[in-house]
């Protein structure tokens, strides 16, 4: 072993170039102020300070804390090169500064950035990733799982999880566990399943979607003109024409009076069964009022109009009560002109018989289709047996045949 120098003082070697050949060992401060060439193994046990350009070609092993700082003028630290690889490794490796990572960079344990980061490129992060402090991504994210399961979380159970861009793309299937708000557009191309409460502020648009528990609109449901199919039942539907089909009975319920307005055309109550009623009228009332009515404001309309197809049918019948013409009211029916016999038949209220006198004869009378059918005859002359002077009227009944009401 030779040294040189002692433990007082300080050592100094000035020449244009310095050659220590073998192991050196230094045991005090060090500085060397032009370029330091180590042709084999650099141990440092203590601080070492470089503060000019330092090239590693055999790589650099240190076994303590590593902490390097830059003195040039613009301030920044560079570390590496274009073609080899640099690794950092230690139980922790602290980067206390901004950061530029020019090349591919591999973190194979676990990574704490205390200030903000930025990747230029792409970042394959396939451990886990704590943000603390919020990801702000400019360009193209794409995050996926090499875990077992297959599932990928992001966020925790305490803070909020917020994702901005002008488009955000999530393939695969995503299960939100907490409150999702989305400001824009929400484009759900496969199936969306929702275990929770959904609520909409803006517009929803929707291609096929299953609600299979309660679903609450606090605003206005616009159907673009598309129908609402099995309301409640199969059948029950609201048509693209505006109509409504029902599956069972309408029930209008309501403190106050129900109204059915019809801007134009005729509505109708069908039914298509061969028995039953197609439109009933219950009121169940303790003192005045009535189950159905009718009114209209014009000399040449019907307030209700009653009509069965077939001959024999009936078209209004009462069950029960009176049929009551209150005052201003009046029992008016056509008047047919009947020129001989025959033509009276009992299809109309009120016959005007023109034939000469004393021809009138219920023998010659048409079969009435119904008995109880009662006829009014006005006669223009005189009817032996029915009138007694000309422009009288003579009152059939029938009952298995014409019958005249006695005078």
């Amino acid at each position: 072993t030779t040294s040189i120098g002692n433990t007082t003082g300080g050592l100094t070697l000035t020449g244009s170039s310095v050659n220590v050949a073998g192991n050196t060992t230094v045991t005090g401060t060090e500085s060397v102020t032009s370029n330091l060439s180590v042709g084999g193994t650099a141990t440092v046990t203590g601080a070492a300070t470089v503060t000019g350009a330092s090239a590693l070609n055999g790589g650099l092993d240190v076994n303590g804390a590593t902490t390097i700082n830059t003195t040039a003028a613009d301030g920044e630290t560079t570390i590496g090169n274009t073609s080899n690889a640099l690794g950092l490794l230690a139980n922790a490796v602290s980067i206390t500064g901004a950061t530029t990572i020019t090349g591919a960079t591999t973190v194979t344990g676990s990574e704490t950035v205390t200030t903000n980061l930025s990747v230029g490129g792409t970042a394959t992060v396939t451990g886990a990733t704590a943000l603390n402090g919020g990801l702000d991504v400019n360009g193209v994210t794409t995050i996926n799982t090499t875990a077992s399961d297959g599932t990928t979380s992001i966020g925790n159970t305490n803070g909020v999880l917020t994702l901005t861009g002008v488009t955000v793309g999530i393939n695969g299937a995503t299960t939100v566990t907490g409150t999702e708000s989305v400001t824009s557009n929400l484009s759900v191309g496969g199936n969306s399943s929702i275990a929770g409460n959904e609520v909409v502020s803006g517009t929803f648009q929707s291609g096929n979607a299953t609600l299979t528990g309660t679903a609450e609109i606090a605003s206005t449901l616009n159907m673009t003109a598309d129908p609402i199919e099995n309301i409640g039942n199969v059948g029950t539907d609201f048509l693209n024409t505006g109509g409504l089909n029902l599956a069972g009975s309408l029930t209008v319920t309501g403190s106050s009076a129900q109204n059915i307005s019809v801007a134009n055309g005729l509505s109708t109550f069908t039914t298509t069964a061969t028995t039953g009623i197609a439109l009933s009228a219950i009121a169940n009332l303790s003192t005045s009022g009535g189950a159905l009515y009718a009114e209209v404001n014009n000399a040449g309309s019907i307030a209700a109009e009653f009509k069965n197809t077939t001959t024999t049918g009936v078209a209004v019948k009462v069950t029960e009560g009176s049929l009551y013409l209150e005052t201003g009211s009046r029992l008016v029916g056509d008047v047919v002109t009947a020129n001989n016999n025959a033509v009276i038949t009992g299809n109309a209220l009120v016959y005007n018989y023109t034939g000469a006198a004393n021809t009138l004869d219920v023998v010659g009378f048409g079969a009435a289709p119904n008995a109880g059918t009662i006829i009014y005859v006005v006669c223009n002359d005189i009817q032996l047996n029915y009138t007694t002077n000309a422009n009288e009227v003579a009152v059939f009944v029938y009952f298995g045949g014409w019958r005249r009401v006695s005078l």
